[in-house]
């Protein structure tokens, strides 16, 4: 993840924290936005300041995890599927510990001192460490490599537009369970908006329309699902280190409850992206089979 795309995450993230500490919700609302996993009950989680054990893997991800989702950051989603995908035990560090973030943004991690951020630096050094073979071909690796920068780097832009700029509102609400946002939501959602649009402005997506950054979105989501074809997952009959990438990004557009959205309207409906939501299935039930809430994964209404 680029430090564009991570400052934007980090930052939407970092507002959505402020909003669960300030706004005092009730209990029930927190249950709805937190939810319960028995993945929590077995996979095991420190404290920030909890002394760290030799050997063990620390991965530091948000607090947030909405709609049964087991979590609010595509990035951090992305690293918790590549390592259950791979078999490989860390322990859940649960917080927005930025000031101890190696690169400033989540998701981070700790292994015997070493501190990393960035998902796809942290699955390299992963790779490495567990000497993790690879039974890809030369093209399948550079598909892969491929697929792997364009949900990362834009596909997630234009899901950003969407989430922190045009809907900031609505996402907010979603998050919430709030029908109207309160003056200090609001005020917070144009903060989002106005960052956002800047670092988007930056990089040239927000030199487009919204029409045309959507359509570029859905571009990306063709692509996709043409490369995925007939296949259980992208390069085939088993799951490999771009499905971790691809199912982050295209769940957190297809499985959050804002049928505004006009990349996720495409993803249900456009015929020609009718095998997404099946594969997104499939690596969900292959990386987190121990959902005791379900996945919000209906089309919008």
């Amino acid at each position: 993840m680029n430090v564009f795309v991570g400052t934007l995450v980090a930052f939407a993230l970092l507002a959505l924290c402020a909003i669960a500490v300030f706004m005092g919700y009730k209990k029930s609302m927190r249950r709805h936005l937190v939810g319960r996993w028995k993945a929590q009950e077995t996979q095991p989680t420190a404290q920030p300041d909890d002394a760290r054990q030799p050997g063990v893997l620390y991965v530091h991800v948000p607090d947030l995890r909405p709609w049964g989702h087991p979590n609010a950051s595509p990035y951090s989603l992305k690293l918790e599927t590549w390592l259950r995908l791979n078999d490989i035990a860390y322990t859940v560090v649960r917080g927005f510990d930025l000031k101890s973030a190696p690169k400033g943004k989540i998701p981070w991690i700790e292994l015997d001192g070493v501190r990393m951020g960035d998902s796809q630096l942290i699955i390299q050094f992963l790779k490495h460490k567990h000497a993790i073979p690879s039974s890809l071909s030369p093209e399948q690796q550079a598909a892969s490599h491929a697929f792997t920068r364009l949900v990362s780097e834009h596909t997630a832009a234009c899901m950003g537009y969407a989430r922190n700029v045009q809907y900031v509102e609505e996402t907010l609400k979603a998050y919430t369970g709030l029908a109207t946002l309160p003056l200090g939501l609001r005020l917070i959602a144009k903060r989002i908006r106005k960052g956002t649009f800047t670092k988007l402005q930056a990089r040239g997506l927000g030199a487009h329309s919204p029409a045309e950054i959507y359509q570029m979105g859905v571009d990306d989501m063709t692509a996709i699902a043409n490369h995925l074809g007939n296949k259980p997952f992208m390069n085939g009959d088993a799951p490999s280190d771009v499905d971790a990438s691809v199912f982050a990004i295209l769940a957190s557009i297809a499985w959050v409850p804002l049928p505004s959205w006009p990349m996720q309207k495409a993803f249900f409906e456009l015929p020609a992206l009718q095998n997404l939501q099946p594969y997104l299935l499939r690596v969900r039930d292959r990386a987190w089979p121990q959902a005791e809430v379900p996945w919000y994964t209906s089309a919008p209404r």
